[in-house]
């Protein structure tokens, strides 16, 4: 009794198809994983990165409203409103470490993710600026990002599922199928079926 068939193919292409496919999603994941890793770690740095360069811009409105008054009389309004639209709170102090102004619910950030920079006119440290960063806004943007990636993974996992397929498919017919004649004549004259004839199929390639 010969084997069942997939679409043409015998039970040992099928099981040579999905080698081929597992193989490919494999390497994919593996890829996966590693470049996770990697992107992780670089996604982090940058955000960490900008918050430093935010940080130094704050430095330095800082500086610019300190200007030749001194503190009694900078405007730090711009300073607020540069670290609001960043999502940010900032707190400025004299050199003496007095506070000078905080943004609004500055305390209600955690000091985990500050930076604290000079502020800098004429060459001499006239006060400090904190620079204190929302970690769950920032770890938002991180499960966003990596949501993206792994949807775009999936999409590429699918497509080379299907491409793997289709090649496994394509070479595994010529392999495949002279070895199924084989053996299902081998087991047809195991039956009882002495008139089956059993091909040899490089035999057959080299009379060819």
């Amino acid at each position: 009794m010969s084997g069942r068939r997939v679409a043409g193919i015998g039970q040992l292409g099928v099981r040579l198809a999905l080698a081929f496919v597992a193989v490919a999603l494999a390497a994919i994941a593996v890829n996966a994983l590693i470049s996770a890793e990697i992107l992780g770690g670089d996604f982090d740095r940058l955000v960490r990165q900008q918050e430093r360069q935010l940080s130094g811009a704050l430095a330095l409105t800082s500086a610019a409203a300190y200007g030749n008054m001194g503190w009694a009389h900078a405007d730090l309004d711009p300073v607020y409103s540069l670290a609001h639209r960043a999502g940010a709170v900032v707190r400025v102090r004299d050199a003496a470490g007095r506070i000078v102004g905080s943004s609004p619910h500055f305390a209600s950030l955690p000091p985990s993710r500050a930076h604290t920079l000079p502020v800098i006119e004429d060459g001499k440290t006239v006060g400090h600026v904190t620079a204190r960063f929302d970690a769950k806004a920032a770890a938002a943007m991180v499960q966003d990002f990596e949501a993206r990636r792994w949807h775009s993974r999936l999409i590429a996992g699918g497509i080379a599922a299907a491409i793997a397929l289709v090649v496994s498919v394509a070479v595994a017919l010529p392999i495949t199928r002279p070895l199924e004649r084989m053996i299902e004549a081998v087991r047809a004259r195991g039956a009882g079926r002495r008139f089956v004839q059993i091909e040899n199929p490089t035999r057959r390639r080299r009379d060819s």
